[in-house]
């Protein structure tokens, strides 16, 4: 073991959804040198589906983009199905936006390109032992990000909270004074507001602004 890496303990079936050959190998390189744990891996997501149901692996480990969706999503469904499913995504930017994303789509543990090899052996230990794993570096970006977003979220008012969030599901400006019994200027002036405040030119560029920045409304 290198570096005083932990170990799992326990035999362990691991799932990797990859869709590089080359990580796969990587992984393999990594983590095999455990004789307790037995590594399959599938392509992509349909390819997984039935592989989970067989083996029913103690951990997976995703991408967070595969060619066939998201692993995100396919992680939320497969958390409501199986509640106790013991998941980490991976992906190749670090952004603590997509890890409190993870999380919040009930993955067990994020880490990305820049993990060290010990850290993914702690990660995939950590997570078998039904523990949470996020890099002691990303942690504190999290909590940067955290209060960053609750700064972003005092600028607005309630009801420019409100339409932002039917904005953002697709609502036009008659569907938003419908829904919030208001009349369409008053949408329009909420709309200037929130543009002004994030110095957004267009209603466009201000929800791309929203959904890069993961306002979470």
């Amino acid at each position: 073991m290198r570096n005083g890496a932990s170990r799992a303990s326990y035999s362990m079936n691991l799932l990797v959804v990859e869709s590089h050959p080359i990580v796969v190998l990587g992984y393999r390189s990594i983590l095999e040198e455990n004789p307790a744990l037995t590594l399959y891996d599938a392509r992509t997501i349909v390819e997984a589906r039935p592989m989970i149901a067989k083996l029913r692996p103690d951990v997976i480990i995703i991408n967070a983009q595969l060619p066939d969706g998201s692993g995100f999503e396919f992680i939320r469904r497969l958390t409501t199905q199986r509640s106790k499913l013991r998941s980490l995504i991976f992906s190749m930017r670090d952004d603590p936006y997509l890890v409190m994303r993870a999380i919040d789509c009930g993955a067990k543990g994020f880490f990305s390109k820049r993990s060290s090899s010990d850290e993914i052996r702690s990660a995939v230990d950590a997570v078998g032992n039904g523990k949470t794993w996020i890099g002691e570096e990303l942690i504190q970006q999290i909590a940067f990000t955290r209060i960053a977003q609750q700064k972003f979220h005092s600028r607005f008012t309630r009801r420019e909270k409100n339409v932002l969030n039917l904005l953002l599901n697709g609502c036009s400006s008659t569907q938003i004074a419908t829904e919030l019994n208001i009349s369409s200027t008053l949408v329009s002036v909420d709309c200037a507001a929130m543009r002004k405040k994030l110095n957004a030119r267009t209603t466009a560029e201000m929800l791309a602004i929203a959904v890069r920045s993961d306002l979470n409304l």
